[in-house]
């Protein structure tokens, strides 16, 4: 009898030490967890994901920043819905969700952070409204199906490497906001065969073009001043480091005379055409509108413009000076003078 009493409370010992010290669990089966998670927080953001894989971000405020961390939502994301009240993207925000095809970006979006869609190789579109100011380092690099993209005319600067082997992206429109092209921005953009520069942008930061073996000329506008090593003409044979580059056979710079364009052609030993602006046509004296035609209609537009009744953007001030000097009601009286064959505005 006493060795049963003994035993059973042996195992009544035994068992309450597993009632006390918890099961340990591993740090896959941990993260694993948090993955599988249906909704949380980012940044000063929420977000919620469906059974079918589409990720909602809602709230007021910036998204978080996972460059050096799992994205909380998995990878497995098919779409993304972000709501109005969100002001940025955050970096590594979708990096590496190689099934997102789609997603919606309101207009109150100011930034794109760096790596945001980095290797998001389904993404095939994706529309910037008019509030993003700037798109991140790495922002889009890897967007291996994306094959049009329109930057709109807020954007000030185009981070470096930022649609690095986009390597279906035919056509891009710089906008006139942009200042600033930064190294590797289209680096191996192989599909890349019409590029249009604004007259705004200053830089072309080193490899900004390279490896754009479609792309046989372009034309660099007078406002750049700064060319950098390999920016453009050249093809990139080194997948990670850039390091060795080939001239493309055939590339044709156009560009002004006496401008950087030209001495980069030469330099470079690229064929250089000379861009020449082509002649403005005359200014008729008076005619306030811009219609060709003086009428009593220019006269009128002076008159509104010096109430303040309409703005610059409605009368040609230039052409409405008849005399010279300032415009002022006497440009008005001329043209009905000259209208009444009194005088000859052109005289």
């Amino acid at each position: 009898m006493k060795r049963i009493v003994s035993f059973v409370l042996c195992l009544i010992m035994v068992m309450s030490v597993f009632a006390v010290v918890p099961l340990s669990v591993s740090a896959e089966e941990t993260d694993a967890a948090e993955v599988g998670a249906s909704s949380g927080t980012t940044g000063d953001c929420k977000w919620t994901l469906d059974d079918n894989g589409v990720l909602t971000i809602s709230g007021n405020g910036k998204m978080g920043n996972y460059l050096d961390d799992d994205i909380p939502w998995g990878y497995e994301i098919t779409e993304v819905i972000i709501k109005d009240g969100v002001t940025s993207i955050g970096s590594g925000a979708f990096s590496y969700c190689e099934n997102l095809k789609s997603i919606t970006v309101p207009n109150g979006v100011k930034s794109i952070g760096d790596s945001a869609f980095d290797d998001c190789t389904s993404l095939t579109s994706i529309t910037i409204p008019d509030s993003v100011t700037y798109i991140g380092d790495h922002a889009f690099q890897f967007c291996t199906s994306l094959t049009s993209i329109i930057i709109p005319n807020s954007v000030t600067s185009i981070g470096s490497q930022a649609f690095r082997y986009c390597t279906t992206l035919k056509s891009i429109s710089i906008p006139d906001s942009v200042t600033s092209i930064e190294y590797c921005a289209f680096d191996g953009c192989t599909s890349l065969t019409s590029v249009t520069i604004s007259e705004s942008v200053t830089s072309v930061a080193l490899k900004a073009f390279c490896g754009c073996t479609s792309l046989k000329s372009i034309t660099i506008p007078d406002s750049v001043t700064d060319i950098g090593l390999g920016a453009l003409g050249y093809s990139d044979f080194d997948h990670v480091y850039g390091i060795n580059i080939i001239k493309i056979d055939d590339f044709t710079i156009y560009g002004y005379k006496g401008s950087e364009a030209e001495k980069y052609a030469k330099e470079n030993g690229f064929k250089f055409v000379e861009v020449k602006d082509e002649p403005k046509p005359q200014v008729k004296k008076g005619d306030a509108d811009g219609d060709g035609e003086i009428t009593v209609t220019d006269a009128t537009r002076i008159q509104q413009y010096l109430a303040n009744l309409i703005d610059k953007s409605r009368i040609d001030i230039e052409a409405a000076k008849t005399t010279g000097d300032d415009l002022s009601v006497i440009d008005a009286t001329r043209i009905q003078q000259h209208l009444a064959h009194l005088i000859d505005l052109e005289a």
